[in-house]
């Protein structure tokens, strides 16, 4: 089971991922954080008890780090998502996964070359609305 997750951003969101992880999630523990915002990042990893972590490559590499999320803007998603399949670790990802087509296809090879497990957090996707439009695009309606 992963239990030590890392968290690579913080702001509003990233924010709200460390205290879910942090606090909500059973058998989880958040081991390690991640933020340019040096002050942030310090911050945070005092409130939570995680280390405060210089690099995306310092948290995806942190011994105590199994799974990884990212919830840093959309635009700056390639970097942490390439570096967290590449050490083949199990990702959620904020929505969308990229912000061009062309760098969301080359997350989704390198996602799947990596072989690992990604999540993308996108809480709508079990609205009725959304499952029935779904059903409508795969019955070629």
């Amino acid at each position: 089971m992963t239990d030590g997750l890392g968290l690579i951003g913080l702001g509003r969101l990233g924010r709200v991922r460390a205290e879910i992880a942090a606090r909500r999630v059973p058998g989880a523990r958040l081991v390690a954080v991640h933020d340019i915002d040096t002050d942030r990042n310090a911050a945070t990893a005092a409130e939570f008890g995680a280390a405060a972590v210089e690099s995306v490559e310092g948290l995806v590499g942190h011994p105590d780090v199994d799974g990884v999320i990212v919830a840093t803007p959309t635009p700056l998603h390639v970097a942490p998502v390439t570096a967290v399949a590449e050490a083949g670790k199990p990702l959620f990802c904020e929505k969308p996964l990229a912000s061009t087509l062309d760098d969301t296809r080359q997350l989704v090879d390198t996602i799947d070359g990596a072989g690992i497990v990604c999540q993308i957090g996108f809480i709508r996707r079990h609205d009725p609305d959304h499952i029935e439009a779904r059903q409508l695009i795969a019955d070629g309606r």
